[in-house]
């Protein structure tokens, strides 16, 4: 009987310790930052954070987010990270009034669809501060046709080559959770609406909220952790019967 528990809870840790970030919404301890209710601004439309950087935290964890645009337009400064610069923009947290049009973007929306991420300008996320990578973002407000809609774009830094190499894009789809392992390898990102084209009399699109997901060792532990407590339970239950 001993053999068979340590050998499940050995294949317990094992198998959440593999779990790929893919999993991101059915692994224990998963952590999503709803960016619009983290604000503390549900129900009020056109709220901005009242600055150009935020930082987000859920008890031990913290997300930082930066208003970014792409070098050589009129919001960038001279702090610029290969392409991307610090902006004067505002983040914003829209309310639009559907769950599709709430979540973070930036004031003084051009495209006149209340303060949302619009070209060329992004959103940088910084998750270095996170127990565990990111597993997936998603988007709002993605209007659109899959051939004529609002285009989104993630981009990751990649601090070898000092780069911003593309990790998935798309085109419509109202609300867009973007996953991929991949995602895993990167603590900076940058959320983008890569069209300078109008659809519909706008093109820009919000950031509702990232999902991160523990480490490995921290998913084999807890696995460990509750095999454990399954066992003392059982051992108690056989003690009480033998009384």
């Amino acid at each position: 009987m001993k053999i068979k528990l340590i050998g499940f809870i050995s294949a317990t840790a094992l198998a959440l310790a593999a779990a790929t970030p893919a999993l991101a919404t059915q692994l224990p301890g998963s952590t999503t930052w709803d960016f619009y209710t983290l604000l503390n601004n549900q129900g009020f439309n056109g709220e901005t954070t009242g600055n150009t950087s935020d930082t987000f935290t859920q008890g031990s964890q913290s997300v930082y987010t930066l208003s970014v645009s792409q070098a050589g337009t009129t919001n960038a400064t001279s702090d610029c990270n290969s392409g991307w610069c610090a902006s004067n923009l505002d983040l914003y947290a829209k309310n639009g009034g559907t769950p599709a049009e709430q979540g973070l973007g930036l004031a003084s929306d051009p495209y006149g669809a209340g303060g949302e991420i619009y070209y060329p300008n992004g959103i940088y996320v910084d998750t270095s501060q996170t127990n565990g990578p990111v597993s997936s973002f998603t988007l709002g407000s993605v209007q659109g046709t899959s051939t004529s809609g609002e285009n989104w774009t993630i981009l990751g830094l990649n601090w070898t080559t000092l780069n911003w190499d593309t990790l998935g894009s798309g085109t419509g789809g109202g609300v867009v959770t973007f996953s991929s392992s991949t995602l895993a390898n990167y603590t900076g990102f940058i959320i983008a609406e890569p069209n300078a084209n109008t659809v519909n009399g706008s093109n820009d699109i919000v950031l509702m909220s990232v999902t991160t997901v523990p480490e490995p060792g921290t998913l084999a532990l807890l696995a460990f952790g509750l095999a454990a407590v399954g066992f003392a339970a059982s051992r108690r239950r056989k003690a009480r019967t033998d009384a």
